[in-house]
């Protein structure tokens, strides 16, 4: 693919117009002596007579030349702050960028550039130069194997291309160009096409390993059956035994329950026997104190309070009375 285009400024066909307005056909054969003079002072002096934007200019077009782009695009910036809108600092910067792979940047200035530009041969440069980076850029692409990137930009490329046949249709650079870009658009098409299938057929190969290592699972589970049981019984045999202990620890606590419950039991009929026995002691000696006190008082005294008591203390009574005293003399009746 050809390379870019520069753009330099052409002070001496300037010149060479403005001196043509200005003479006649009748003037003398020394006033065109004198025209020619004038046209040629600019090369004479190396451009000395031209203001600092051009000087500027000259230097980084020099530059350029030696490929000292850094130092180039230093010039073209400078210039730059004399004149923002030069479309031919933007067309140069452009190739500065070029040269250093940067196609992004190059593409923005020559836009610039293309937009800035009033003749059509100029804006042809400009739109030439656009397909040249984006040509570069699908190559880059293509390297990394990203096809569908790649194409995007080779049609971009053969766009630039069209703009700058439409601007100049004599130029036969921008024709190749647009060929050159259009036999790889096919080939990357043809690559792409390729890549896809291969990707879908990874896919399917894949779907396909995971259907079979399903089926292999399924039909595993179900040749081998007695696996299934085996792990079915030693689950049972584990929670029986881990029921078998848990019983054994319930029995051990009822036992234990048992005991204390026994123990308090027998500890309460203890109790409950004690008590027993001590009540007794104390009757026996509140009867025998009233025995007691029976024996002192009289006859009188003691049907006197017989017949006071309630009637189930009377028989107590009675009977102590009898013990005391005995029956009454040729009687059968009791006190």
């Amino acid at each position: 693919i050809y390379e870019e285009r520069y753009q330099y400024f052409l002070l001496p066909l300037i010149l060479l117009l403005i001196l043509e307005t200005l003479i006649h056909d009748r003037r003398s054969a020394r006033a065109s002596r004198l025209a020619f003079l004038l046209m040629s002072l600019p090369f004479l002096f190396g451009f000395q007579l031209s203001d600092p934007l051009s000087k500027l200019t000259e230097q980084g077009n020099a530059a350029f030349e030696k490929e000292d782009y850094v130092k180039a695009l230093e010039f073209y910036k400078n210039a730059q702050v004399e004149s923002p809108e030069s479309p031919e600092l933007h067309f140069n910067i452009g190739n500065v960028f070029l040269k250093e792979q940067k196609y992004e940047e190059a593409i923005k200035e020559f836009e610039k550039a293309a937009a800035l530009f009033r003749e059509p041969e100029r804006m042809a440069n400009a739109h030439y130069n656009i397909g040249v980076a984006r040509y570069r850029i699908a190559e880059q692409l293509a390297s990394m194997e990203n096809y569908q990137e790649a194409i995007k930009k080779l049609e971009e490329a053969m766009a630039a291309n069209q703009n700058a046949m439409r601007k100049n249709p004599s130029d036969e650079d921008p024709k190749f160009n647009y060929e050159q870009s259009k036999r790889l658009w096919k080939q990357l098409l043809e690559k792409l096409k390729e890549q896809q299938n291969q990707q879908q057929q990874r896919q399917e190969q894949q779907q396909q390993n995971e259907d079979q290592k399903q089926d292999q699972r399924q039909q595993g589970e179900k040749s081998d059956p007695s696996q299934e049981e085996q792990k079915k019984q030693e689950q049972q045999k584990s929670e029986s035994g881990e029921n078998q202990e848990k019983k054994e620890e319930e029995k051990k606590e009822a036992q234990k329950q048992e005991e204390k419950e026994g123990e308090k039991k027998e500890e309460q009929a203890a109790k409950a026997e004690e008590k027993k026995e001590d009540d007794q002691s104390g009757e026996a000696a509140k009867q025998e104190q009233q025995e007691a006190k029976i024996g002192e008082m009289s006859k009188e005294d003691a049907l006197r309070i017989l017949s006071a008591l309630p009637e189930e203390n009377r028989d107590a009574l009675k009977e102590a009375l009898k013990t005391q005293y005995g029956r009454r003399p040729g009687t059968d009746k009791d006190w």
